[in-house]
């Protein structure tokens, strides 16, 4: 019997949900981190709480669900989803109190640097009289204030929207009210809801004095003059967290966007999951609020609610030496003199954004909608910016009379409204918008453009493991690959044929697809690693992703494991393996890189005894991604593409200043070493450097550094 078979879940597993805090935690600790620059970690505040946000509405909503339906355990370690609820509300509540104290010091310190959040009470007269003018032109128009009463009943409070909560005294009952007498007619509850439509914080001062007054702070000295007729007996801030899952019956659904639509008007209205509101809340107030929210679970605050607004002030404070050092992204295509088609056809090409420029992807299909060679464009859609680039482009394309075929995702959480916007868009050009596979989100990222070149029709593909998004390309580690090679040609063709209903999936030249292979294809490359591993010459597996929960694989690196292949895993967020237990997985370590940008990249390095296998994915080892989803993997083949990755990986296994290493017992440590290592810094440099010779490697001053840090030991 293997110990596999012995341990319980919960002692192989780490779980999932409260894995995703432990990332959040390092999120976190990264605006806590004092050699981060004082608006970055502002940033990363704001991070945090956006995080947490988007948490609650769909985990911990999920979780509530499973309670309600009387479910005894879930997850891959078999928890009891009110365990799972009660460990994340502890957790929860520890780490607000995290985030207020540092929250707390930076204001501190930036207004030290002459930049102070502060109230209506901090500002001279002058300052005052612009901000009360800013209220009476453009606060006080777009103000709904709500009493609760016989003809009023309890509003429905939208989903993360920040709210004044008064308790007031009605005038007019001609009485007053002793201590203990809370229950009279005369007392109400008021509302009003902060105006989404203005910027939080508004800006005053001049020179190098910047305050910035959250909106708040000016509301509240108004709330008599709005509430006319009562006594204000109180004012604090409320927000209440909402259910956003969205469940659609695709089979049932005849017109998948018009659905999809209607749904959403029902996000802002989900059963309630968390209410947040300041510390001095009134008791008959919250004892209100529990009444008509059902008892959801309360978060108190100290300090300033809804910290995900500070994003505002760090977009809108220009104070360079308060943030990162801005660093120019290499264009790949440098020289214009020739076409894109020219470019890709002389080889192929490999981008790393942010690290090359999101340019050439734009590019390709901007110069493919204009170029009269070109029959048709096809491409999948998960997420877009706001004014993208490649919508423009693919509308274009369609108004010129190009087949154009646009596979968009409508289940892209949080992104549908946009991608409805940009379906109608594009039929209206004269696009065929198709949504994929019933059951199946399309997650793959894949553009096909085929041209008439004088040598016949030529396939010019590009593929990647992050979205078509300008704007997150510029934060997000992700790599793509632009090729012409007629087998991966032949293969995302197929693919398209396959989504939008015509086929079933062929055998693949070169890519592979979830859900028909995917799975078993990574769970193929684990085992051979083991079959090809020997004590003399132990076998090796690199993999980096966004999150690690699926059980087939995790087992399988178990597996792995006990064979003596040493398994080195860079995950940026859940991780629900449990390394370094003896018998299971002490050849395991994982490692999760929290910095500057977002680590979204996923690659698969598998040593295969001197016979190397090398992949870029879209798809994590998540069970949603290779049972659920439409995803692609795809080889690296090219030996200086090959060369190039295989040395990102190793820098990554080397940091020593954004990396931290999960321990056995869950807890994640900061890696530490004599050499200051910053991974995403050093790729920034040895990108430049390998676009100037050609010739990308790893820095050999890192050599030794990687190679130590593959085996486990302190760098």
């Amino acid at each position: 019997m293997t110990v596999t078979t012995v341990l319980k879940d919960e002692s192989r597993f780490f779980n999932r949900e409260w894995s995703w805090l432990r990332f959040n935690e390092r999120v976190l600790e990264e605006a806590e981190d004092e050699s981060n620059p004082l608006l970055e970690r502002l940033k990363f505040v704001s991070i945090f709480c956006s995080n947490l946000d988007e948490f609650f509405m769909v985990r911990v909503a999920g979780l509530h669900r499973q309670v309600d339906a009387k479910i005894r355990s879930s997850g891959i370690d078999s928890r009891p989803p009110r365990e799972q609820i009660d460990g994340i509300h502890q957790q929860v509540h520890e780490l607000v109190q995290r985030q207020e104290r540092v929250l707390q010091q930076i204001f501190s310190e930036l207004r030290g640097q002459g930049i102070a959040v502060m109230g209506m009470e901090e500002l001279d007269g002058g300052e005052r009289a612009y901000a009360e003018r800013y209220y009476e032109e453009l606060i006080y128009p777009v103000l709904t204030p709500m009493i609760v009463g016989p003809k009023h009943p309890f509003p429905k409070l939208q989903n993360l929207t920040l709210y004044l909560v008064l308790q007031l005294r009605d005038r007019r009952k001609g009485r007053r009210v002793r201590r203990g007498d809370e229950g009279s007619s005369s007392h109400r509850i008021g509302f009003v809801a902060l105006p989404k439509v203005l910027p939080r914080f508004l800006r005053v001062g001049a020179g190098d004095r910047c305050g910035l007054v959250p909106l708040e702070s000016i509301l509240v000295i108004k709330m008599a003059q709005l509430f006319a007729g009562y006594d204000v007996l109180s004012v604090n801030a409320v927000r209440v967290t909402r259910d956003a899952d969205i469940a659609l019956d695709e089979e049932a659904t005849d017109d998948m966007r018009r659905a999809m639509a209607k749904k959403l008007l029902g996000r802002r209205h989900g059963a309630a999951v968390r209410i947040e509101h300041g510390s001095r809340l009134a008791s008959r107030v919250q004892q209100t609020l529990h009444k008509e929210l059902e008892g959801a679970p309360r978060f108190p605050h100290e300090g300033l609610m809804q910290p995900v607004d500070l994003m505002q002030i760090y977009a809108s404070v220009d104070r360079p030496g308060l943030k990162d050092q801005p660093v120019e992204s290499v264009n790949l295509r440098r020289d214009h003199a020739d076409s894109i088609f020219d470019w890709m056809r002389r080889s192929p090409r490999l981008v790393h954004h942010p690290y090359h420029t999101f340019d050439p992807v734009a590019e390709l299909v901007t110069e493919a909608a204009r170029d009269p060679k070109v029959l048709a464009i096809k491409q999948t859609l998960y997420r877009t910016s706001g004014n993208s680039p490649v919508i423009r482009a693919l509308t274009t394309a369609a108004e010129a009379g190009k087949s154009v075929t646009v596979v968009v995702e409508l289940r892209a959480r949080f992104d549908e409204e946009r991608n409805i916007e940009w379906a109608e868009r594009l039929e209206k050009a004269g696009a065929h918008v198709v949504y994929g596979l019933v059951g199946f989100k399309t997650h793959s990222k894949a553009l096909l453009v085929v041209r008439r070149d004088p040598d016949g029709i030529r396939r010019y593909i590009h593929l990647g493991t992050g979205n078509y998004n300008d704007a997150t390309a510029r934060i997000y580690t992700d790599m793509g690959l632009f090729t012409v090679e007629e087998l991966v040609g032949e293969d995302v063709s197929a693919l398209f044929n396959v989504i939008t209903g015509a086929t079933q999936p062929p055998p693949w030249n070169k890519v592979e697809m979830s859900p028909t292979g995917l799975r078993g294809k990574f769970l193929q490359l684990i085992r051979l690693e083991i079959a090809k591993s020997a004590r003399r010459s132990p076998g090796h597996i690199i993999a980096k992703m966004n999150s690690l929960v699926d059980r087939e694989v995790i087992d399988a690196l178990y597996e792995a494991s006990r064979a003596g292949v040493r398994v080195d895993l860079i995950v940026r967020g859940t991780c629900c393996l449990r390394p370094g237990v003896p018998g299971l997985s002490e050849n395991i370590c994982v490692r999760s890189i929290v910095g500057r940008y977002l680590e979204h990249t996923r690659a698969f390095w598998f040593k295969g005894g001197g016979q190397e296998e090398l992949y870029l994915s879209s798809a994590d080892w998540m069970s949603r991604n290779l049972d659920r989803r439409i995803e692609l993997m795809f080889p690296i083949e090219d030996p200086t593409h090959r060369a190039y990755v295989k040395a990102v990986l190793d820098l990554q296994l080397a940091d020593t200043v954004k990396a931290r290493e999960l321990l056995q017992d869950g807890r994640y440590k900061r890696v530490e070493g004599r050499h200051r290592v910053d991974s995403q810094a050093e790729t920034h440099r040895f990108t430049a450097a390998s676009q100037a010779e050609a010739k990308p490697s790893i820095p050999e001053r890192f050599i030794p550094l990687a190679s130590s840090a593959r085996s486990r030991h302190e760098v």
